[in-house]
Order: structure tokens, then sequence, then C-alpha cells
């Protein structure tokens, strides 16, 4: 065989899974279809939970940029504002430290660039099929980032919810008449709903300082393009107050989107392979849950299961189903779905909460969630 176990994506938490993996000695493989991870959209500050988890994992320092905890941030509520020690709390750049990830995989394990189109499963040994070659191995970890292409290839599927949707945007801003902020964070909280947006944080990533602004939106909408075109505009509308809590300010960068909306994995259980992280089930931005979830199916999966399952032979799907009962990776899944019911209903009157409380009862029960 190729390796002993082949992660197939090699994001955030298919490169952490990589690491953690061949620093314990398993022999890795990882592929990924970009030799360098590329500029997109993700997870742009680490919670204290998700560093805690990061510096057990042996990746914290890997972070990018290398700056301290974002420390004093301002939170605005209903006209008043507070200020408050984030601790912990910290920003990175997604592309970067993704990549700074990957770096500290090859001091381990191996890593080439390969687009992935199918995969053959047994209960012995995976076949990973690649434009150029078939890589073999006993256990496949696939954790490509959300795409379901070669989740169908093995007859996994998802069941999708359309009520649950959002579309979150970020970009860079600098002061207009100095040279910095007066602070390291400051977050705007809503109390009027009706736009159907939640909040905005501001935060520093380095020596940028970033926006991120959270909503419910679903595609198609106009207030896209509307919002990439004039973000400086779209912030006026929708935070009526922040100009005069920070101060003038522009643009510095071009508006990233992110649309999502709700999935989780049905089928699930296949004999040689396991699925992580945003593959599993997507998660709202908003929630800020996303590196909860990667960071516990990391740890549970390659600190817990991977090892003792690789004590033995075969990679029957009782094996395999272990690993989607645990426990703590359930709580987890639950707590950031939970999170993004709740914003959503935020944005629902009286009678739409009192709906939402007796639908979700009635998905409990059926075993939908």
């Amino acid at each position: 065989m190729d390796a002993e176990v082949i992660v197939v994506g090699a994001g955030f938490s298919g490169a952490c899974a990589a690491y953690v993996l061949g620093k314990q000695g398993v022999d890795v493989l990882a592929l990924d279809r970009h030799e360098v991870f590329p500029n997109i959209f993700r997870a742009e500050k680490l919670e204290v939970k998700q560093a805690e988890a990061l510096a057990r994992l042996g990746l914290l320092n890997y972070r990018r940029p290398l700056a301290g905890p974002i420390g004093n941030t301002i939170n605005y509520v209903s006209g008043k504002a507070s200020d408050f020690d984030t601790l912990n709390q910290f920003g990175i750049n997604y592309a970067d430290t993704v990549n700074s990830f990957r770096d500290a995989l090859r001091e381990h394990a191996k890593f080439v660039r390969a687009k992935v189109s199918d995969i053959k499963l047994g209960d012995d040994i995976q076949s990973v099929v690649t434009e150029g070659k078939t890589y073999t191995c006993r256990l496949v970890v696939l954790a490509t980032g959300g795409s379901d292409v070669l989740l169908k290839k093995v007859g996994i599927s998802r069941k999708t919810d359309n009520t649950l949707n959002s579309l979150s945007f970020a970009f860079d801003i600098r002061p207009k008449n100095s040279t910095s902020f007066p602070f390291n964070g400051f977050n705007y909280f809503l109390s009027d709903h009706s736009n159907g947006v939640d909040y905005a944080t501001i935060f520093r990533v380095g020596e940028t300082m970033r926006v991120n602004v959270f909503t419910q939106w679903r595609l198609p909408t106009s207030k896209l393009n509307s919002f990439k075109s004039n973000p400086e505009r779209a912030m006026e509308k929708y935070f009526p107050d922040l100009l005069a809590q920070i101060g003038p300010y522009q643009s510095a960068s071009k508006v990233q989107a992110f649309p999502t909306n709700f999935y989780r994995l049905k089928g699930i259980e296949k004999p040689g392979i396991v699925v992580i992280g945003d593959d599993y089930q997507s998660v709202s931005p908003t929630t800020g849950s996303g590196l909860d979830k990667v960071t516990t199916d990391v740890e549970r999966l390659c600190s817990t299961y991977i090892p003792a399952w690789l004590q033995t032979p075969k990679m029957e799907t009782d094996k395999i189903a272990t690993f989607y009962r645990d426990s703590h990776k359930r709580a987890v899944d639950n707590m950031s779905l939970g999170r993004w019911v709740s914003y959503r209903d935020m944005h629902r009157g009286f009678w739409g909460k009192q709906f939402s409380r007796v639908e979700l009862k009635i998905k409990h029960l059926l075993g939908l969630w």
C-alpha cells in the first residue's frame, strides 16, 4: 500500500488530521488539488476553546499571523458600548494558516498535489483514484471542505434544511484620519433583525483590521452585489451607529462572500472511509462554531479512534461507525446546529418561533436532526 491512511483534502481539517496522525508515526499521505491553498473566506477568528484544542494538537504556533490575542474589545449593544478582554481569541488569515499547517504536516507525512476523481472502498484496502495514479491505503479520511462529488461516488448523500441559510461577508478597513483604530476588536450587535442581519465584528489580524458581517440572507439576493460593490454604504445602512463609534474609515480590500445552507450526511457508515469537518455537516459562520467542529473531529478521530483501528485487521463498517457515535463529536455537531437555529429564529416573529420549537421536536423524534 502507498500509506496506512490517505487524507483527501488538505484544508484546515485535512491538514490538521494529517499532521496529528503523522506525528504519531502513522504512515500518512495527504492529497489536495491545490499546491498552495487559495485565498478564500472561511473562519478568520480562533475562539478560546478552539485555540486550546489547536494547542493540544500541537498546531497553535503554526497559525498565521503569529500575533498575540485580540485583547481589548468593545461590544456595542442597543446604543451602549462596553469594554471586555477577549483573552485567548486570535484573528487569523485562513489561507495562510492552512498553508502553514501544510508546511508542518510535511515534517511528518507526505503531501502530493493531485485531483481525486474516485474512491473505491473495501473492508481491507481502499483505492483513491487521481488523474495520474491510483493510491492504496487501509483508511481514507475525507476532508474536502464541503464538496459532495466524492461523497456521491461512495454512496453517501446529504439531508438538507432549506430554512437554514446564511450569507457572510469579509473585507479589510483602514481609518481615514489616523494610522490605527483605538481598539483591537469591535462587535456591533443589532436589536432590530428585520433586515435579516445578525451582527458585525471587527478585529485585528496582524497589521490588518478585518470586518466580518453575518446575515441570514438566502441566495439569490440583490443584496449580495450591493454589499460587494459599496460596503461602506451597506454598513451605514445596516449598522447606522458604526461611524460614530469607530470614526471615519474606508474599505481596503475587495469584499469576499460565503453562502451556506444546512446539510448533514446520511448513509454515512461505509467501510474504509471516515468523513470529517464541513464534509460531514455544514456550519453557519454566524455561530462561530466551525472550528469547534473541526478540532473536535480531528482530536477524537486522530487521537482516539484511528490509532486503535490500525491495531486490528480490516476497516469494516462497524469499526467506522464508532466515530460517528462519539458523544463528544455529536454534542459539538448539535451545538453548532442549535446555534444556527437560534440565529434563524431571531429573525422570525412570535408564531414563527413557536412553529420552530414544534418543528425541532418533530425532527428530533423522527431522527431527522
